[in-house]
């Protein structure tokens, strides 16, 4: 045999030995390791692709539940590509609790057909005010909410059934600048009025220890943890403050002697914003339903959603009427709810010359404005700050309306709505392209 042939078969039989030690190990890895898990009392680790059987409390796994779990993650990527042109949009990412789904009065059947595709009941709450069962469902296997809901929605489309978004303050506070009276331009008197009217709030804690405040009149309750600090306080002190804040310690409250009833429904931790949502809402208005506000200040505003809307047609059914801020996106942000439900009354900002507020929320849903620029009131540290936003405008809505309902209270919330589409005043519009919304006038403390 010549040299190079020689070679080429030394090469050959090189090759062949590693390819064979390269295998032999390979199963000797294979063999330990399935030793070690049975001498260890564990059964060996499912391949990775048997995540969904775990979820599914190691039911059968077949073709169909292979299909099943390559139609979540279609829908996790349209929910990507939807919230991406939604941003392009410029309507923003829906904010909405991960794996959560809400469900309203959930049926037997509903339940069952929701066990199967993974569903897991986390809370289950009866809200006996509102007259319906709330029930919070975890969404199988990290499916977004969204995408697991639509799968929810089309194996029960009879229940009711909808993400637990999270909703902000409708507010943010100004810079410092001169004072701007807010009274003089509704024709409020700047010592309040004297009336004793309950009236309700939704929306972060109140810092009852404020000097701007008469505690004894603030009841409070908690369905949140804003409360945790001074900055958790801030926006519903301020709010407070407009409706029922002291003349003796520097703040003019359009119902100093009101009894006003808060339900603190957001959450405030360390490196996170104000936020609620629709499971914490909900059972904020159950409580105020019960304290018979003549009023609810809801100074909230964030996405549509069933539950919320259930909740304040719960509300308004039973005669007390709901005033709500627009929001504060811009002439060409979305509609903002609970104000744009049509069972609300939804309150826009001007500032004194009654000209819009420049980041006020406009369209044909808009029921009243008021003022809502530069306005004096409290933080959660009792120290005087100036505020801009529909948040603070709302408030002065909501004391004429408890006024009114103190002086007639078999009006409707529909007909206190409708009265202020008729009522006379400012008719300059303040949102373009849509029906125009007057400017709050008081008619005085005595109706």
């Amino acid at each position: 045999m010549n040299q190079p042939a020689v070679w080429r078969a030394l090469e050959h039989s090189r090759k062949t030995i590693a390819g064979s030690a390269v295998v032999a190990a390979a199963l000797l890895i294979v063999l330990f390791s399935r030793t070690a898990w049975a001498l260890g009392g564990t059964e060996a680790p499912e391949p990775a692709g048997s995540e969904t059987d775990r979820q599914l409390e190691h039911e059968s796994r077949d073709d169909r539940d292979v299909a099943a779990e390559k139609d979540f993650d279609s829908e996790r990527e349209r929910d990507d590509s939807g919230r991406a042109e939604a941003h392009e949009r410029g309507e923003g990412e829906r904010d909405v609790e991960p794996d959560e789904v809400l469900s309203i009065d959930l049926s037997r059947e509903g339940w069952t057909k929701a066990r199967a595709l993974g569903f897991r009941v986390v809370e289950d709450d009866v809200l006996p005010q509102l007259g319906f069962r709330l029930t919070e469902l975890s969404t199988p296997g990290g499916i977004p909410a969204t995408a697991a809901l639509r799968r929810l929605r089309a194996a029960d489309p009879h229940g009711t059934y909808d993400v637990n978004p999270r909703y902000g303050t409708a507010g943010e506070r100004a810079c410092e600048g001169i004072r701007c009276d807010g009274q003089k331009l509704v024709a409020w008197p700047t010592t309040g009025c004297p009336q004793a009217v309950r009236v309700g709030m939704l929306d972060t804690a109140v810092s009852e220890s404020s000097p701007a405040l008469a505690g004894e009149r603030i009841k409070q309750r908690h369905f949140g943890e804003s409360r945790a600090s001074v900055q958790g306080a801030e926006h519903g002190t301020a709010v407070a403050t407009i409706l029922a804040g002291q003349v003796d310690a520097g703040f003019a409250g359009l119902l100093p002697r009101a009894t006003l009833f808060a339900a603190d429904v957001f959450n405030y931790g360390a490196g996170e914003h104000k936020s609620t949502n629709a499971m914490m809402i909900a059972r904020g208005l159950d409580w105020l339903l019960a304290q018979h506000p003549a009023a609810i200040n809801v100074s909230i505003a964030g996405t549509e959603n069933a539950v919320l809307h259930e909740a304040i047609r719960r509300v308004t059914a039973q005669g007390v009427p709901v005033i709500a801020a627009a929001g504060n996106l811009g002439p060409d942000g979305p509609p903002r709810y609970p104000a744009a439900y049509a069972e609300v009354i939804a309150v826009t900002a001007v500032d004194l010359l009654g000209q819009t507020y420049e980041h006020a929320n406009r369209g044909p849903y808009i029921d009243v404005a008021a003022p809502g620029v530069h306005i004096w009131s409290a933080g959660a540290s009792g120290h005087g700050k100036f505020f801009d936003g529909t948040s603070f405008a709302t408030p002065f809505v909501t004391a004429e309306v408890a006024l009114l309902r103190l002086a007639e209270p078999q009006r409707s919330p529909p007909e206190l709505k409708a009265g202020f589409h008729s009522a006379t005043g400012s008719t300059d519009s303040v949102h373009a392209g849509a029906p125009s919304a007057s400017v709050l006038k008081s008619r005085g403390c005595d109706r």
